[in-house]
């Protein structure tokens, strides 16, 4: 077989293309089939006779003569060039975290802090009362500060638990007396309409008074209502002045004998503390929404009798319920050892008169030890009418 060079395959290539575009009857579609036939197989040979240089120059002028306006009649088409996107990796979305997580994260975080502080606060009261109380001072004082935040807890903790869990319960049983009981009974709804659409009526006028009006009001009332617990329990609140003021006076009111009226005490002023603290709370947040001049001169105000209610909350926990020592007898007195220094010890002795401390030393032949641990105000032993 003959062979041909890279011009002639290029130039036989064209010659096919032209008498294809002449082969358009019917007369001479057969012919130019053949003659195209022979051709092609003329190419092939040469394309394997033909050096790889060759080839490849002519391969790459084949391609630039050949036509593709009819690929399917010649076969010998090739395709635009595809170019290939660019690889890029993907991105990496991380989750945003959502406003509301870190919202409450906030709310969180603020809420421990309040009550760390609260509870610091209320443990460093009845603990620096305690103290006073009992003379404990210098080498005798070896409680760390690291216990304020417990004991203010223990001190909170009993009377908003206990007036939170008894305000709990009562509206649960009114909404469930409520809800059976008079909603069913006819009579009993139809008495209950007017009652309820007034306490409605006072809720919204409450709602809807200014803030400069309800402020100084909620201060006179809270006022009102330290002026009467203090009335009520006059005799109990003047043991502890005498107590700390370290003045002559009667003790007796500090008797375990008057657990009575010192519970009923520490639940006045628990339920107070609550319920004055919650509509203080809600006018200040109210007065941010809506400010207004001159409210916050009875903010501060409320404030501050607020904080003397916690003091008489808080302030007699460690006198009255965690007051237990060693009785001891000294010099025909009964006293009671509250500290241990290095070779001394203090004693608290109820019945003397001011001053009741006193240092004695441990070795003390008048010193009798060996009494139970009691409450230091057990023996005065009187009770209080009330």
């Amino acid at each position: 077989m003959e062979t041909f060079s890279p011009s002639t395959i290029v130039a036989s290539e064209s010659k096919v293309l032209d008498q294809e575009d002449r082969a358009t009857s019917l007369e001479t579609i057969g012919s130019a089939s053949n003659l195209r036939t022979f051709l092609h197989r003329c190419v092939a040979a040469a394309v394997r006779t033909t050096s790889l240089t060759a080839t490849g120059v002519t391969l790459r002028e084949c391609q630039q003569t050949r036509s593709t306006a009819e690929p399917f009649r010649t076969g010998t088409a090739t395709a635009e060039p595809v170019t290939r996107p660019e690889f890029v990796p993907p991105k990496i979305v991380r989750p945003e975290p959502s406003p509301n997580r870190w919202l409450w994260s906030r709310r969180v975080a603020v809420a421990t802090g309040i009550l760390l502080a609260g509870s610091t606060l209320a443990g460093s009261i009845t603990s620096m009362f305690y103290y006073s109380a009992l003379g404990l001072s210098g080498q005798f004082q070896t409680e760390s500060y690291w216990v304020w935040p417990i004991w203010g807890l223990r001190a909170l903790l009993a009377p908003l638990v206990y007036m939170g869990g008894a305000i709990a319960v009562g509206l649960v049983l009114l909404t469930v007396l409520n809800r059976f009981v008079i909603l069913n009974v006819e009579p009993l709804r139809v008495a209950m309409v007017p009652v309820t659409q007034r306490v409605g009526d006072i809720a919204k006028w409450l709602r809807e008074l200014p803030t400069a009006t309800s402020a100084p009001v909620l201060f006179l009332a809270q006022c009102g209502l330290l002026a009467l617990t203090w009335w009520l329990f006059q005799d109990l609140l003047s043991g502890f002045d005498h107590l700390i003021l370290r003045e002559p006076g009667d003790l007796s009111p500090l008797s375990t004998a008057n657990a009575d009226q010192q519970r009923h005490f520490r639940q006045v002023v628990s339920f107070e503390f609550l319920m004055l603290t919650a509509a203080w709370l809600a006018l200040i947040w109210k007065n941010t929404q809506k400010p207004q001049p001159g409210v916050w001169l009875s903010l501060c105000g409320g404030i501050a009798a607020t904080f003397v209610t916690l003091m008489l909350l808080v302030m007699p926990y460690r006198i009255l319920l965690h007051n237990e020592h060693e009785r001891v007898v000294h010099r025909s007195d009964t006293c009671y050892l509250v500290g241990e220094g290095m070779s001394e010890a203090l004693l608290f002795c109820p019945f003397r008169d001011p001053p009741r401390s006193r240092v004695v030393r441990l070795d003390d032949p008048e010193l009798q030890r060996g009494g139970p641990e009691e409450s230091v105000f057990t023996q005065l032993g009187k009770g209080v009418t009330h």
